[in-house]
């Protein structure tokens, strides 16, 4: 499999984000070659507040033979998220964690569904792009979130609101705003 492409502004979205947070929080960042699929896993039984994640989603097809009860475990095994090295975190993963003490997770990503193994997971919150993304535009998303959340002390869903109006503002194009969803 190739790896897809680089994301160039996530170095950028991570940094303005931990910036943000470390005045309120403690935060452990597990960014570039650090940001492994083991690393993931051991947040499992004791998780932070809020995960953050920028990096590649991926889902595979199935081929349509499969039984219906082959169709979920197998659709758990062909979607999740690319980690460092080209690792594959699979949603079957993320379902069997234990993310209870998580109250939101942001995947700023393209096309990460993922909500049903996050949720297995016990997370109660899931900020998710269900489309493809721009990598300046999520990065923006991003960080207009957090600073409402961290600075601003807006609740999880005026953030989402104020976050998504900034970038549909700037960017007036819905491919650029309208695939980012507030789960809960």
């Amino acid at each position: 499999d190739a790896l897809p492409i680089s994301l160039a502004a996530t170095a950028t979205e991570l940094g303005n984000i931990a910036k943000a947070l470390k005045r309120k929080a403690i935060v452990h960042e597990n960014s570039g070659p650090e940001g492994t699929v083991e690393a993931f896993l051991s947040l499992g039984g004791e998780s932070p507040d809020l995960i953050h994640i920028a990096t590649h989603g991926f889902y595979c097809e199935p081929t349509g033979s499969e039984s219906k009860s082959d169709a979920y475990r197998l659709s758990m095994n062909m979607s999740g998220l690319i980690m460092a090295g080209g690792e594959k975190l699979t949603a079957a993963d993320i379902a069997a964690m234990d993310l209870s003490g998580t109250t939101i997770v942001s995947l700023s990503a393209c096309e990460t569904g993922l909500q049903r193994a996050f949720r297995k997971a016990g997370v109660r919150y899931l900020l998710v792009n269900v489309g493809e993304a721009s990598d300046v535009a999520s990065s923006l998303f991003m960080a207009e979130f957090y600073k409402a959340v961290v600075r601003n002390g807006c609740d999880i869903h005026d953030a989402f609101r104020k976050a998504r109006q900034t970038v549909r503002q700037r960017y007036p194009d819905p491919y650029y705003w309208s695939g980012f969803l507030l789960l809960d």
